[in-house]
């Protein structure tokens, strides 16, 4: 409370005394202890003046920074610091700071790319639609989904083929990446994603036991007009929540981390 609230108030008036700063960097795709291993060099550099924090959560990783400067430019500059290092320690891993969050991170790099979005769900019943439009102004580049939980819907609205559905199955690699293509030609997105899986806590088999998602993305070049597309399979751990925001978030991801970068000065 004071030092929220209190102390800002008197360094309008004085000037003086010692600032607190924090920040805080977000991860996805490894283990809390793995995130720990990779960023000792970072805890050492920042030396006994910064506190580090690790939390962690469905595949998410924090790392909260906080220390104690002179003066907020001096902790401003630290601080900058401590990210540099940070993004070298974490490369890919590393997507957003402080209130970003995985679909805020990937709605601000298709609003700077200037293109649109849209997703074929079946396991996460409309949850990754959910969470892309819950950030504010998600209408310039979220165009719209199809809840296909249904075999009849893949096959009539997204036109998944008949003997993919005969051979393969709904989950499976084959559906996931018709699901993502026909998606974006039925609702004239560059981007897609899509998601098939089993979340239990029945429907599980051997080959396919409960956890078994399958992430189908589709990303159009407006320029040259060509199109890639691909698969990510994962095996997820958890209630059938858990499992359903696991697919969530790393659909989001996948996504992310194969649209093209658009970096900021002071970070190249």
């Amino acid at each position: 409370m004071f030092e929220e609230r209190v102390l800002p108030e008197l360094r309008k008036h004085f000037g003086k005394g010692p600032v607190s700063v924090q920040r805080t960097f977000k991860f996805y795709g490894l283990a809390e202890s793995a995130a720990d291993r990779k960023l000792r060099p970072v805890y050492a550099a920042a030396g006994r003046k910064a506190d580090c924090t690790i939390l962690a959560g469905l595949g998410l990783v924090e790392l909260r920074v906080s220390l104690r400067a002179d003066s907020a430019s001096s902790g401003k500059r630290a601080l900058e610091k401590i990210e540099r290092r940070v993004r070298t320690a974490m490369k890919e891993h590393m997507y957003g700071t402080d209130e970003d969050t995985l679909a805020s991170a990937l709605g601000n790099r298709l609003k700077k790319l200037g293109r649109t979005i849209a997703v074929a769900e079946s396991c996460t019943g409309g949850m990754l639609g959910e969470q892309i439009t819950e950030v504010a102004g998600s209408s310039a580049y979220f165009l719209g989904g199809v809840l296909a939980y249904c075999n009849r819907v893949k096959l009539r609205q997204l036109c998944v083929s008949p003997e993919t559905l005969n051979v393969h199955g709904a989950v499976s690699a084959p559906c996931a990446r018709e699901l993502a293509v026909n998606a974006a030609g039925l609702l004239g997105a560059d981007c897609a994603l899509s998601i098939t899986g089993i979340a239990g806590p029945g429907g599980g088999s051997e080959a396919k036991p409960v956890g078994t998602v399958f992430i189908g993305i589709f990303i159009k070049n407006r320029h040259s007009g060509r199109a890639t597309s691909c698969v990510k399979e994962l095996r997820c751990a958890g209630t059938r929540a858990q499992i359903r925001q696991r697919a969530v978030h790393a659909a989001m991801f996948q996504m992310l981390r194969r649209l093209p970068i658009i970096r900021n000065k002071k970070h190249r």
